[in-house]
């Protein structure tokens, strides 16, 4: 299998797959594809989840592509930005944000990392999830706006507000902590969180969540009396 990224800042993923090659992604990713390639529905990523996310929002889920014979399948990002390739094997796992796994090849299993609901207003109904990917293979992550990647030592912390983070290795952890006193209009009278990222690990942000993006443009939409 390869892949390119193309496009500049509107980004591509694009997979060369041979027959019996696969690849998975969050429902509803792929963007175009040749006939030669299928998309596999079974207990893992078919109809019996489609039903389960109906009734459960928070639940995530994957689809799985198989090529029956060579082709091309393609993945475009949501938002202006980029895609970062992250390589996982046994010894490092990634933890990414719902939203910004754009796809992934190997044997990857992914489970829910961590949820709290917080931020509603620029999350939606989903609130905060994040998900964990191990095994053997590459992450393809999203990242909306520029990207910024930091080393965190053993025993350091970066402090980012939630939806900045787009993924983290797994040898991070992630501490939410309130912001007191600060007035907040976005969330309806929720409280504030900013997330604390403690090392040793490597921390993958973005520029521009697409969530909290709209959700500050929403400030100068004319509303109705």
């Amino acid at each position: 299998m390869h892949y390119s990224v193309d496009g500049g800042n509107l980004p591509v993923l694009r997979l060369s797959m041979d027959p019996g090659e696969w690849v998975d992604c969050e429902y509803g990713a792929m963007s175009w594809m040749d006939d030669g390639i299928q998309l596999q529905l079974d207990n893992s990523s078919g109809i019996t989840k489609m039903v389960g996310k109906m009734f459960n929002r928070d639940q995530s889920f994957m689809q799985k592509y198989v090529a029956k014979a060579s082709g091309e399948i393609a993945f475009a990002a949501k938002a202006p930005g980029s895609i970062k390739a992250v390589t996982v094997h046994q010894n490092q796992g990634i933890v990414v944000q719902k939203g910004c796994c754009l796809a992934c090849v190997g044997k990857i299993q992914n489970e829910v990392y961590l949820q709290k609901r917080l931020g509603t207003g620029f999350y939606g109904n989903d609130g905060f999830l994040l998900r964990h990917f191990t095994g053997e293979g590459i992450v393809f992550v999203e990242i909306e706006g520029s990207a910024f990647e930091y080393a965190i030592p053993n025993g350091g912390s970066k402090v980012v507000e939630a939806g900045f983070m787009a993924a983290m290795t797994d040898s991070c952890h992630i501490d939410l902590n309130t912001i007191d006193g600060v007035p907040n209009v976005f969330f309806g009278g929720e409280p504030m969180f900013n997330t604390t990222i403690n090392g040793p690990g490597k921390v993958y942000l973005q520029s521009m969540p697409i969530g909290i993006t709209a959700a500050k443009m929403y400030q100068y939409v004319p509303q109705g009396k």
